[in-house]
Parts: structure tokens; sequence; C-alpha cells
């Protein structure tokens, strides 16, 4: 009934309440395995680039499917639950556009745009200080196609 914080941080002879590894992991990203005595792997997991004060993990009722950035760092403690669903909602007017979504407070969103959906251009970023923002852009006279997306980063 009670949780374990593993400090991955090569500083086994620190005092701090919690078990501290002779490796460290890399904050530009790589894997990380538990295994069981007979060498099974009870779990993996393969992460990018990390951000500082954000959390990584299983969001509380899921399963490892749902893994990847919690909506609050909880250490000793359940993990809470993911960021909120964007829910796009796009409003074209002519070439013109509006594109609410919504936000987790202290999460960068950046607007991006394409003719290929190979190369991307961003448009606009912004870092959510409350719970929708509405992006507003104006599409290219010479684009026949537009394509848009959102990406959701820790700030």
């Amino acid at each position: 009934n009670g949780y374990l914080i593993v400090w991955a941080d090569d500083e086994i002879s620190q005092n701090i309440p919690g078990a501290h590894t002779n490796f460290k992991l890399s904050a530009g990203g790589e894997s990380i395995a538990v295994y069981a005595p007979d060498g099974t792997e009870i779990d993996r997991v393969d992460f990018g680039p990390q951000a500082e004060d954000f959390s990584s993990g299983i969001p509380a009722g899921s399963s490892a499917v749902g893994r990847g950035i919690l909506a609050n760092t909880t250490p000793g403690t359940t993990n809470s639950a993911a960021p909120a669903p964007m829910n796009p909602v796009l409003s074209p007017q002519g070439d013109d556009f509006d594109l609410q979504i919504a936000t987790s407070p202290g999460f960068s969103y950046s607007l991006e745009a394409s003719t290929d959906l190979i190369t991307w251009a961003p448009l606009e970023t912004i870092t959510a200080v409350s719970t929708s923002h509405t992006f507003t852009s104006s599409r290219p006279p010479i684009a026949l196609r537009y394509f848009l997306r959102v990406r959701r980063r820790p700030s």
C-alpha cells in the first residue's frame, strides 16, 4: 500500500528518503526497464527529452497504454490524471480560421501548419495560463491543401 521513490541520479550517498541508484538517466531521453529475477521484463519505458518539474507515468485509473505526461507531479502518492484532452474546435471563415483548444496550465501549445504533411511551419506558441486558448490565423492564398496540428509540451 506504500509507494517507493527511486531516484535515478547516481547519488547513492544522499540522505533523502527513497532509493538512490548508482546510475543516472539522461534528460535527453533513453530507456529504463524492470526485470523479474528470472530475467522476464516486467515493464519498460522509452522516453524522449525531459522537461524540468514535469512527471511522466501511468495516470491514475489507466493502464500502461495511457502512459505519458501527468497533469501534476505526485511523488510518494498515487499518480495524477493526464492533462485534459485538447478537444479542438475549428471555425473557418473564408481563408481565416479560429482554432479553440482546451489547455492545461503549465504546458506550452504550438500551432503548426503544413501543405504536404511532411514540412511543418510554426505559426504560434503559447504557454497556457488558463483552461482554453483560441488560435487565429489565415490560410496562405496559394495553398490548395492546408493542414494544422497543435503540439503540447511541458513548459
